[in-house]
């Protein structure tokens, strides 16, 4: 009786072998030279993330804190009170008002409420 075999070959890749260590050095090179003809810079993230798994080290760089702009908040406001000064100049019409009331808060709500039932 004659006998069949078959064989099923799945190639996989294996992370942290000497192989894929020089492939991703070779990627990195031709990475870093088409940054510098195209004047697109790596993400630094991707790199740290892809040398860690190929090396299997595991927070092996330091994590950026996220930086806060401390100049923000001031800006941020004179805007705020630049849209309020055009909004309440619109027109005559009482739109750019209610518009500049909503913009400051509750605080003057009640007082608006009144104002208009009364109107």
């Amino acid at each position: 009786m004659p006998q069949f075999w078959y064989v099923v070959v799945n190639a996989e890749d294996r992370e942290g072998t000497a192989l894929d260590k020089v492939l991703f050095q070779d990627q990195l090179t031709q990475a870093a030279g088409i940054s510098q003809l195209t004047g697109q810079p790596l993400n630094p993230d991707t790199v740290t993330r892809e040398f860690e798994r190929r090396w299997k080290a595991r927070n092996f760089f330091q994590k950026k804190a996220p930086q806060i702009e401390q100049d923000q908040p001031d800006n941020v406001k004179a805007e705020a009170e630049k849209m309020m000064g055009e909004l309440q100049g619109m027109g005559q019409g009482t739109t750019g008002a209610q518009v500049a009331r909503g913009l400051r808060g509750a605080q003057d709500a009640p007082a608006a409420v009144a104002a208009e039932s009364q109107a």
